[in-house]
């Protein structure tokens, strides 16, 4: 049986153990709504209910 291939090359796998998930400090939910309703695909950043939000971060960004 052969082993399948990865399907991320060696860079972007290592580029991928870079990303850092953290959860949403309160003093920016501002600016995170207004990226949520700018960018992404359904453009509202009206939750119902109780949540928590999270972000990804690459170099600080």
């Amino acid at each position: 049986m052969k082993t399948p291939k990865p399907l991320l090359s060696e860079a972007e796998q290592s580029r991928l153990a870079e990303v850092r998930v953290r959860l949403l400090e309160p003093g920016a939910r501002a600016r995170f709504d207004e990226l949520i309703c700018h960018e992404h695909y359904l453009p509202s950043a009206d939750l119902v209910g109780e949540q928590l939000r999270y972000v990804a971060e690459v170099d600080g960004q």
